[in-house]
């Protein structure tokens, strides 16, 4: 086996392993606290993982320090394993979710390991000395009862606490267990054969110290466990962790530069390194952890903003729903309304004078605009719950529009407005359903009349692609960018109108806008600024379309 000797002490290959695995225990116990110090489960894992490094590196010591103090040390190994026990029992307490400790228990188990502890390192009540081997190994004279007093709370902790968190592990969630089965198997792994090596062959039985050295390896299965777990399973941040480990092993090899250096000099420039390295290593693990830390808030807003986004989504349902009781409620007395005006119009009830008709004419105009309304939120409740129902045909749009020009031309007349036609000829027909697209059709040049006060209105047809554009232009109030981006949105009322006697609810374009894009189109809105008109317009593309496909792009 290959030595180093340095100061009369000689570096064996179970030195450095002992070195390597006490350094990633203290690399994993540091990170572990770190990452989150305020949670318990990190804590209590970190003081573990913490302990692991002690036994590790007095072992380091015993194999190497002089003689006469080897006794001390050993006693202080078998306190750090007891420490160990204990803190894996705590940390099965806290790990997934922190479970409440009885006060007695908690008592009971605070004096029995103080007790323990101030028993063992009483002079030879559980090591009587040491001694050299004939191969130059160590040995020591064991006190058989303070062994059975270390040994039985020893493995009542240990095995106490694998056996609680395999209980814990059935509760758990998908992930969660997967990570958590991880860290069982890890944990195992060290107990079976850290028990073996150092309890049972040095126990009275077998008082074989020649390998102690090999029980502290298998603490690397906790590590490997862990680490896998935050790399699979995302338990923390394996960044960081990687970060923390390069800047340790660089700080420890510069640590051994400065140790083995032979002269002033190499020890003032190696000494000098080390400050530098120490200093760079500290602000990139810092900068390391502030981004994990800002990633980890990220995460957490984005999850928030999911269950925001899940929450408006079931109100907006609920909102729908109530549209649609509240307008089939509200229709049926605004038809028996309208039937009644019209019967005391048509004198069923007696002559009526001038005056009286007005007022009747005013009612049923006010009645008709109910309708409407009443009309607009049925047509919004049926395209978001899915019952839009849907009748598609071969038709001639220039003819469909043309009696849309037609039927609004008086009312534009009256508005001292010109509304003008303008179709492309010979367009083929298109597969649509002819009452959704007059809808659109009618509301586009209702609104463009409604929103101009001189000039003319052009109505247009022409062939575009693999489809036809309807485009409706006025020359009306116009409007700006944040009205084009939300004009055919649900409930929007453009900037525009403000301060103007224009009435209306904000559904008509919406409504537009969905049976259109239930047609495989789209709309638009375009303008060049307030006061200097608009256009409005849609396209819907050749094909055949069916009810069922409607409803998947109406949604």
């Amino acid at each position: 086996m290959s030595a180093f000797v340095f100061m009369n002490i000689i570096f064996t290959f179970s030195d450095y392993l002992l070195f390597f695995v006490g350094t990633l225990n203290l690399v994993l116990s540091v990170f572990i606290l770190i990452n989150e110090p305020k949670n318990k489960v990190n804590t209590s894992f970190a003081i573990f993982a913490f302990f692991l490094t002690v036994w590790t590196i007095l072992l380091l010591l015993f194999k190497n320090i002089p003689l006469e103090f080897s006794a001390f040390v050993m006693r202080a190994i078998y306190v750090s394993g007891l420490c160990i026990a204990v803190g894996l029992w705590y940390f099965v307490h806290q790990f997934p979710k922190r479970s409440k400790i009885n006060v007695w228990h908690h008592a009971i188990t605070l004096i029995i390991t103080s007790v323990v502890i101030i028993l063992m390192f009483i002079p030879g009540f559980i090591v009587k000395g040491t001694f050299l081997l004939s191969d130059g190994s160590r040995s020591i004279l064991l006190n058989p009862i303070g062994f059975y007093v270390f040994a039985i709370p020893f493995g009542f902790f240990y095995l106490g606490g694998l056996a609680l968190l395999w209980k814990r592990l059935r509760g758990l969630e998908n992930i969660l267990k997967k990570s958590s089965f991880l860290l069982l198997v890890g944990l195992a792994i060290a107990v079976f054969f850290g028990a073996f090596f150092n309890i049972i062959l040095p126990s009275p039985f077998f008082l074989n110290y020649r390998y102690i050295h090999l029980g502290p390896p298998f603490t690397f299965a906790i590590v490997v466990s862990v680490a896998y777990g935050i790399a699979k399973y995302q338990l923390m941040n394996i960044k960081a962790l990687i970060t923390e480990v390069f800047v340790i092993l660089l700080i420890l090899i510069q640590l051994l530069q400065v140790i083995f250096s032979t002269s002033t000099v190499s020890i003032l420039i190696n000494s000098g390194v080390l400050l530098a390295v120490l200093t760079v290593g500290f602000l990139l693990i810092r900068s390391t952890l502030n981004e994990y830390k800002r990633r980890e808030q990220v995460t957490k807003l984005a999850h928030s903003l999911e269950k925001a986004n899940l929450r408006l989504k079931e109100i907006d349902r609920q909102k729908t729903d109530f549209l649609s009781i509240a307008s089939h409620q509200l229709r049926t007395p605004l038809s028996i309304a309208k039937g009644y005006i019209e019967l005391i119009q048509d004198g069923a009830y007696g002559d009526i004078t001038k005056k009286t008709n007005g007022i009747l004419n005013d009612m049923n105009d006010s009645n008709e605009h109910l309708v409407k309304l009443v009309d607009e939120f049925l047509d919004i409740t049926r395209i978001e719950q899915g019952r839009t129902k849907f009748s598609f045909a071969n038709i001639n749009i220039n003819n469909l529009s043309d009696g849309v020009v037609k039927e609004l031309t008086p009312r534009a007349k009256d508005e001292g407005l010109k509304l003008v036609w303008k179709s492309q000829k010979n367009l083929k027909e298109i597969e649509m359903d002819e009452e959704k697209v007059r809808h659109v059709i009618f509301n586009f040049i209702d609104n463009a009349i409604k929103y101009s006060n001189k000039g003319s209105i052009m109505v247009s047809s022409e062939k575009e692609g693999k489809g036809i554009a309807i485009r409706v232009r006025d020359k009306g109030f116009g409007f700006g960018k944040e009205d084009e981006a939300n004009f055919f949105q649900k409930f929007y009322r453009g900037k525009n109108v403000e301060g103007t006697n224009v009435t209306g609810t904000g559904l008509g374009l919406y409504v537009c806008r969905k049976f259109i894009e239930s047609h495989g189109g789209h709309v638009w809105a375009k303008s060049p600024g307030l006061g200097k008109g608009s256009e409005f317009g849609f396209w819907i593309p050749y094909g055949k379309k069916t009810d069922k496909m409607a409803n998947k792009n109406i949604k």
